[in-house]
Protein backbone atom coordinates (compact mmCIF):
# COMPACT_ATOMS: atom_id res chain seq x y z
CA UNK A 1 0.00 0.00 0.00
CA UNK A 2 2.53 2.62 1.19
CA UNK A 3 4.78 1.78 -2.24
CA UNK A 4 2.11 1.75 -4.46
CA UNK A 5 0.56 5.20 -2.80
CA UNK A 6 4.34 6.89 -3.57
CA UNK A 7 4.84 5.58 -6.66
CA UNK A 8 1.26 6.44 -7.69
CA UNK A 9 1.48 10.16 -6.66
CA UNK A 10 3.72 11.71 -9.03
CA UNK A 11 1.39 11.01 -11.76
CA UNK A 12 -1.84 12.10 -9.76
CA UNK A 13 -3.23 15.99 -10.43
CA UNK A 14 -5.22 17.98 -8.68
CA UNK A 15 -8.81 16.55 -8.20
CA UNK A 16 -7.39 13.15 -8.04
CA UNK A 17 -8.77 11.25 -5.37
CA UNK A 18 -6.61 7.53 -3.81
CA UNK A 19 -9.45 5.41 -2.38
CA UNK A 20 -7.52 2.77 0.55
CA UNK A 21 -9.32 -0.21 0.76
CA UNK A 22 -9.97 -0.73 4.87
CA UNK A 23 -12.56 -3.33 6.45
CA UNK A 24 -14.86 -3.56 9.17
CA UNK A 25 -12.49 -5.31 11.14
CA UNK A 26 -10.44 -2.39 11.09
CA UNK A 27 -12.29 -0.71 13.85
CA UNK A 28 -13.73 -3.93 16.09
CA UNK A 29 -11.84 -6.55 18.18
CA UNK A 30 -11.82 -9.69 16.37
CA UNK A 31 -10.79 -12.98 17.06
CA UNK A 32 -8.56 -14.58 14.72
CA UNK A 33 -8.54 -11.82 13.30
CA UNK A 34 -5.83 -9.70 14.87
CA UNK A 35 -3.02 -9.11 12.26
CA UNK A 36 -5.72 -8.30 9.85
CA UNK A 37 -7.49 -6.24 12.07
CA UNK A 38 -4.15 -4.40 12.73
CA UNK A 39 -3.57 -3.73 9.04
CA UNK A 40 -6.82 -2.46 8.55
CA UNK A 41 -6.60 -0.28 11.34
CA UNK A 42 -3.35 1.13 9.69
CA UNK A 43 -4.84 1.87 6.77
CA UNK A 44 -7.48 4.49 7.94
CA UNK A 45 -4.92 6.31 9.94
CA UNK A 46 -2.49 6.39 6.69
CA UNK A 47 -5.57 7.79 5.18
CA UNK A 48 -5.55 10.48 8.35
CA UNK A 49 -2.09 11.49 7.75
CA UNK A 50 -2.03 11.55 4.22
CA UNK A 51 -4.88 13.75 3.97
CA UNK A 52 -2.44 16.22 5.89
CA UNK A 53 0.74 15.57 4.25
CA UNK A 54 -1.30 16.19 0.89
CA UNK A 55 -2.69 19.51 1.93
CA UNK A 56 -2.65 22.15 -0.32
CA UNK A 57 -2.18 19.62 -3.55
CA UNK A 58 -5.69 19.03 -4.29
CA UNK A 59 -4.92 15.23 -4.13
CA UNK A 60 -7.66 13.55 -1.63
CA UNK A 61 -7.44 10.53 0.39
CA UNK A 62 -10.22 8.23 1.87
CA UNK A 63 -10.74 4.74 2.91
CA UNK A 64 -13.86 2.40 1.92
CA UNK A 65 -14.27 -0.08 4.08
CA UNK A 66 -16.73 -2.98 2.71
CA UNK A 67 -18.37 -5.19 5.36
CA UNK A 68 -20.05 -8.65 4.36
CA UNK A 69 -20.54 -8.64 0.43
CA UNK A 70 -21.78 -11.61 -1.55
CA UNK A 71 -19.10 -11.68 -4.56
CA UNK A 72 -18.30 -15.20 -6.25
CA UNK A 73 -15.26 -15.53 -4.08
CA UNK A 74 -16.88 -15.36 -0.83
CA UNK A 75 -19.82 -17.99 -2.48
CA UNK A 76 -17.17 -20.12 -3.54
CA UNK A 77 -15.57 -20.30 -0.19
CA UNK A 78 -18.69 -20.29 2.33
CA UNK A 79 -21.28 -21.69 0.41
CA UNK A 80 -24.92 -19.68 0.66
CA UNK A 81 -25.80 -20.74 3.97
CA UNK A 82 -22.65 -19.68 5.84
CA UNK A 83 -23.12 -16.74 3.69
CA UNK A 84 -26.44 -15.87 4.57
CA UNK A 85 -25.99 -16.72 8.48
CA UNK A 86 -23.22 -13.92 8.52
CA UNK A 87 -25.71 -11.58 6.68
CA UNK A 88 -28.47 -11.99 8.89
CA UNK A 89 -25.50 -10.70 11.49
CA UNK A 90 -25.80 -6.95 9.97
CA UNK A 91 -28.99 -4.44 10.80
CA UNK A 92 -30.59 -4.88 7.06
CA UNK A 93 -29.94 -8.59 7.71
CA UNK A 94 -28.39 -9.85 4.45
CA UNK A 95 -25.12 -9.86 2.47
CA UNK A 96 -23.81 -6.56 0.38
CA UNK A 97 -23.91 -6.66 -3.12
CA UNK A 98 -20.76 -5.70 -4.69
CA UNK A 99 -22.58 -2.79 -6.91
CA UNK A 100 -23.47 -1.20 -3.62
CA UNK A 101 -19.78 -0.91 -2.45
CA UNK A 102 -18.80 0.02 -6.28
CA UNK A 103 -21.58 2.92 -6.22
CA UNK A 104 -19.44 4.21 -3.02
CA UNK A 105 -16.16 3.84 -5.10
CA UNK A 106 -17.78 5.67 -7.99
CA UNK A 107 -18.79 8.94 -5.35
CA UNK A 108 -15.04 8.96 -3.45
CA UNK A 109 -13.58 9.19 -6.77
CA UNK A 110 -15.70 11.62 -8.14
CA UNK A 111 -16.37 15.46 -7.28
CA UNK A 112 -19.21 15.25 -5.44
CA UNK A 113 -16.99 13.70 -2.80
CA UNK A 114 -14.79 16.85 -3.05
CA UNK A 115 -15.29 17.74 0.51
CA UNK A 116 -14.17 14.93 1.66
CA UNK A 117 -10.55 13.62 2.85
CA UNK A 118 -9.35 11.31 5.56
CA UNK A 119 -12.37 9.75 5.76
CA UNK A 120 -13.38 6.28 6.20
CA UNK A 121 -16.75 5.22 4.33
CA UNK A 122 -18.49 1.45 5.53
CA UNK A 123 -20.45 -0.40 2.97
CA UNK A 124 -21.71 -2.82 5.71
CA UNK A 125 -25.28 -3.03 6.67
CA UNK A 126 -24.06 -1.52 9.95
CA UNK A 127 -22.13 -4.84 10.61
CA UNK A 128 -19.45 -2.40 12.08
CA UNK A 129 -21.71 -0.38 14.33
CA UNK A 130 -22.38 -4.00 16.29
CA UNK A 131 -18.53 -4.37 17.10
CA UNK A 132 -18.84 -5.82 20.70
CA UNK A 133 -21.94 -8.07 19.92
CA UNK A 134 -20.09 -9.12 16.14
CA UNK A 135 -17.17 -9.89 18.67
CA UNK A 136 -18.86 -12.59 20.49
CA UNK A 137 -20.33 -14.11 17.43
CA UNK A 138 -17.21 -14.05 14.63
CA UNK A 139 -15.58 -16.49 16.28
CA UNK A 140 -18.69 -18.58 16.47
CA UNK A 141 -19.39 -18.18 13.00
CA UNK A 142 -15.72 -19.00 12.19
CA UNK A 143 -16.08 -22.39 14.34
CA UNK A 144 -19.06 -22.97 12.64
CA UNK A 145 -18.19 -22.30 9.21
CA UNK A 146 -14.24 -22.51 9.08
CA UNK A 147 -12.52 -21.04 7.45
CA UNK A 148 -14.10 -19.67 4.88
CA UNK A 149 -14.99 -16.60 6.71
CA UNK A 150 -11.34 -16.05 7.04
CA UNK A 151 -10.94 -16.13 3.41
CA UNK A 152 -13.99 -14.14 2.35
CA UNK A 153 -13.09 -11.32 4.64
CA UNK A 154 -9.52 -11.56 2.86
CA UNK A 155 -10.76 -11.37 -0.90
CA UNK A 156 -13.07 -8.36 0.02
CA UNK A 157 -10.05 -5.94 -1.53
CA UNK A 158 -10.80 -7.97 -5.12
CA UNK A 159 -14.59 -6.55 -5.11
CA UNK A 160 -13.92 -3.33 -5.93
CA UNK A 161 -11.37 -3.21 -9.05
CA UNK A 162 -10.47 0.00 -10.69
CA UNK A 163 -12.72 2.67 -9.24
CA UNK A 164 -11.87 5.39 -11.68
CA UNK A 165 -8.96 7.66 -13.08
CA UNK A 166 -6.56 8.53 -10.50
CA UNK A 167 -7.73 5.87 -7.91
CA UNK A 168 -5.79 3.58 -5.90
Amino acid sequence: LLFTVQKGLPLMKKGASIILTGSTTGVMGTAQFSVYSATKAAVRNFARSWSQDLRGTGIRVNVLSPGPTRTELALEVMGDDAMDALGKLTPVERMGDPSETAAVAAFLASSDSSFMTGSEVFVDGGFANLAPYTSEIYPTAMRTHGMGLAWMMSGLGRIIGPAGVGTI
